[in-house]
């Protein structure tokens, strides 16, 4: 596999915002390189990066796409080339790819039942169910991108890393 990348043009066959190099000489500037570097396989490394943008790809974005038919999220209506933050988003994303999945599988919630005695009326029992626990939150994200994604109203834009199916 090979990375195409992204730059705001609206490449045909996209499949990252950044390149390996590019990703490589971020890390070394910020001492991160060893943890990118160990791994001495660039189509594992560019195998990280595609997941990262994977899973950036699947974030509500604020602003629409050029085309619906495009498979990655930039570009977009009023926002020129590819923002710096969301290729960071992406290397810090793809560091985590190393070791393991971003977007694991999500388990059902657990439905509780939890029963009361009222005095003297019977029993009232309520189910409720309790969300999943193993979806990632990376708050880091917020920082980066959180002004480019769609906040949901009440929660914040930290829901928008909740990814659900």
């Amino acid at each position: 596999m090979a990375i195409i990348v992204e730059d705001g043009s609206g490449v045909p066959g996209a499949n990252s915002f950044i390149s390996d190099v590019d990703a490589l000489n971020y890390l070394v500037d910020r001492w991160m390189h060893e943890a990118w570097t160990d791994q001495n396989n660039i189509l594992v490394r560019e195998g990280w990066l595609v997941q990262a943008a994977d899973y950036l790809n699947a974030l509500p974005w604020r602003y629409p796409q050029w085309r619906p038919d495009q498979p990655m999220a930039f570009p977009q209506d009023g926002i020129v080339g590819v923002p710096d933050g969301v290729k960071v988003a992406q290397v810090r994303l793809a560091l985590l790819a190393k070791d393991g999945q971003l977007i694991p599988s999500v388990v059902a919630p657990t439905v509780l039942k939890e029963t009361n005695k009222l005095d003297g009326v019977g029993e009232k029992t309520r189910e409720y169910a309790r969300p999943p626990t193993n979806v990632p939150i990376y708050p880091f994200l917020d920082g980066l991108i959180g002004r480019l994604l769609q906040a949901t109203p009440g929660t914040g834009v930290q829901s928008a890393r909740r990814l659900v199916g």
